[in-house]
C-alpha cells in the first residue's frame, strides 16, 4: 500500500500538530525555492546579456507597456513584483494542502485552479489572486489594489489556513480510512 510510510510517520510522531506544521514548512520551502530559482535565472540572464537590472520607470513602461505614472516608489514596485506573488503562491499551496485533507487531492487542485481563473475575470474581494496582477496594482492604475493591504490579507489568510488545517487534521480519523482501504467496508 502506498500510504503505509506516511501512516508510520504519523504514528511515530505522536503529535499531529508537528506533522501539519512540517507540511506547511515543506510548502514554504518549495515556494521560496521556486521563486529564488526564477529570480536567480533572471539575474543570471541579465549578466549574460550584459544588461543591468535597471530600475528606470521608462524601461518598465516600454517593456511592460504599463503607465508608471502612479508609481509611489521603486521599492514598492519591486515589492509588488516579488513578494506578493511569493506570498500568493504560499497561500495557494497551503490552501491546496488543507483542501486535500477534506477532498481528494485532484478535487483540491481543481478548486484552486478554478479559484485563480475566477480571480482573473471577477474583481471581488474574496478572489484575492488580484494582488499578484501587476495590471490591477496601484503602481500602474489609479485606484488599483494596494500591495501592503494585499500582504497583510495574504499573511492573515495563511495563518488562518494553518490553524484550520491543524484543527481539521486533529479531528480526522486516519486509521479508520486505512482499515476501510485494506479490508473493505465490512461492518
Amino acid at each position: 500500500m502506498h500510504n503505509d510510510m506516511g501512516l508510520q510517520v504519523l504514528i511515530r510522531m505522536k503529535k499531529r500538530t508537528g506533522w501539519i506544521i512540517g507540511k506547511v514548512a515543506y510548502c514554504l520551502t518549495c515556494v521560496l525555492l521556486f521563486h529564488v530559482i526564477v529570480w536567480l535565472g533572471i539575474f543570471l540572464f541579465s549578466i549574460i546579456e550584459n544588461d543591468s537590472l535597471s530600475s528606470s520607470k521608462e524601461i518598465y513602461s516600454a517593456v511592460l507597456g504599463l503607465n508608471m505614472a502612479y508609481l509611489p516608489s521603486q521599492s514598492y514596485f519591486y515589492f509588488s513584483l516579488t513578494a506578493l506573488p511569493m506570498i500568493m503562491s504560499l497561500f495557494l499551496t497551503v490552501s491546496q494542502m488543507i483542501l486535500s485533507l477534506i477532498l481528494k487531492p485532484v478535487w483540491a487542485y481543481l478548486f484552486i485552479v478554478v479559484y485563480v481563473i475566477a480571480s482573473v475575470y471577477f474583481r471581488v474581494p474574496f478572489l484575492i489572486a488580484d494582488y499578484t496582477m501587476i495590471l490591477r496594482n496601484q503602481c500602474v492604475m489609479f485606484q488599483g489594489i494596494d500591495s501592503a493591504w494585499g500582504l497583510f490579507t495574504l499573511l492573515t489568510l495563511v495563518i488562518i489556513e494553518i490553524v484550520m488545517g491543524i484543527f481539521i487534521f486533529q479531528k480526522k480519523d486516519l486509521l479508520k480510512k486505512e482499515e476501510e482501504e485494506v479490508y473493505g467496508n465490512k461492518c
